[in-house]
């Protein structure tokens, strides 16, 4: 993700698959949790299009005449990256979930609207697995979200949906061959060549470092106690980007403190988003939105480019400006001029972090609260 004046060296990792005879087996649908049994494929468009599988497979779900669903996120195996095809998944199963008649779909963009009007705020449940139960959403019933596997030729999706009124899940299995995704992508391109550049897009960029890059800052940041609620979201409602597409974050603590906001990358650079050269101060009221960037003006736009894969965002926020938002204000205040998001160190921040939640409060205060909250975008390059 590139910060606009930061800069940095870049070592693109891409996983490469061997090309093999690609063999069009018929595709396997499988229904788990109690229910209907899954409806037999009508005609050949039904049989032919997996997506549309899974969509009627969860269509037959629903006992209620029509339901109202958002479609959360996909991610790459049991870990919480995604890839291009996350998007691409996303996209063709909003399509198919329509056609059945069962639901009716609102859009990401629909569903951003309601989480910047405070209708919720956890991006968490857009990711699968995670409870819905008394999860309310104006104009939503359920959610629609899943993991998906790689395993050359084919990629097997498990979509669940999710009610929100009371927590019931359903879940579907589909396999779709590599192929339909490569001729849906480069209709033109022999099957001999879409092979590595198939891997690449199914395959979350950089995703060992990905991985090593969460549980890197998941294990620095355990020490941070919870002691206030603090809302971190993403405005587009989404933790999956494509190079050139711009983010902003938005933070929210209810209660008055100080925060510090990083973005620590997948290879392994740290960029300090808040307090910047827009805003330098760290101190914030009490249930007061903070944007980032905190408004239209050319240069402090967040553009998402290489290098690609896990990013991890984050938000440490304390009652009393302690000895590490006091280091990231002087350390952002004595950048080089033109430097909007300056990077630092990953083990400075640590190092400040121990530091200040070492510190004793002053005689006759009462003592700091802390707070936390951190999530992982995810980028790619746009294929």
């Amino acid at each position: 993700m590139k910060h606009n004046t930061f800069s940095r060296s870049r070592r693109f990792t891409r996983v490469i698959v061997s090309y093999m005879p690609i063999a069009l087996a018929a595709w396997r649908l499988t229904v788990f949790a109690a229910g209907p049994e899954p409806i037999a494929a009508g005609d050949g468009e039904l049989r032919s299009d997996p997506y549309r599988q899974l969509a009627e497979a969860l269509a037959a779900q629903v006992q209620q005449p029509v339901m109202n669903i958002g479609v959360g996120n996909f991610l790459f195996g049991a870990n919480e990256q995604m890839s291009g095809y996350s998007a691409l998944l996303r996209e063709e199963l909003e399509t198919a979930l329509a056609r059945t008649g069962k639901f009716k779909v609102i859009t990401r963009s629909r569903l951003a609207d309601l989480q910047n009007e405070g209708k919720f705020q956890k991006l968490a449940i857009l990711d699968p697995a995670t409870p819905v139960r008394d999860v309310k959403i104006e104009g939503v019933e359920g959610l629609v979200r899943g993991n998906f596997y790689y395993r050359y030729p084919d990629v097997t999706v498990f979509a669940e949906l999710a009610w929100l009124e009371g927590g019931a899940v359903r879940k579907a299995k589909e396999v779709v061959p590599v192929a339909a995704i490569g001729a849906k992508l480069w209709p033109d391109m022999p099957a001999a060549s879409d092979a590595g550049k198939l891997g690449a897009f199914l395959i979350p960029d950089n995703f060992a470092a990905g991985v090593s890059n969460v549980a890197d800052v998941t294990a620095r940041i355990r020490q941070v106690p919870h002691d206030f609620t603090l809302d971190l979201t993403v405005v587009e409602c989404k933790r999956d980007f494509a190079e050139g597409e711009k983010i902003r974050y938005r933070v929210t603590a209810y209660e008055a403190c100080h925060l510090a906001v990083f973005c620590h990358q997948v290879d392994g650079s740290t960029v300090v988003l808040f307090p910047n050269a827009w805003c330098a101060d760290t101190a914030v009221p009490a249930k007061r939105r903070v944007e980032i960037p905190g408004a239209v003006k050319k240069g402090f736009e967040i553009v998402i480019r290489p290098p690609f894969g896990a990013d991890v965002v984050q938000v440490i926020a304390c009652t009393r400006k302690s000895a590490l938002h006091a280091m990231i204000q002087d350390y952002v205040a004595a950048a080089e001029p033109g430097v909007v998001y300056r990077g630092i160190p990953r083990g400075m921040v640590a190092q400040g972090v121990a530091d200040a939640l070492a510190e004793t409060a002053p005689a006759g205060s009462s003592p700091s609260r802390w707070s936390e909250a951190h999530l992982v975008v995810s980028t790619y390059p746009r294929y």
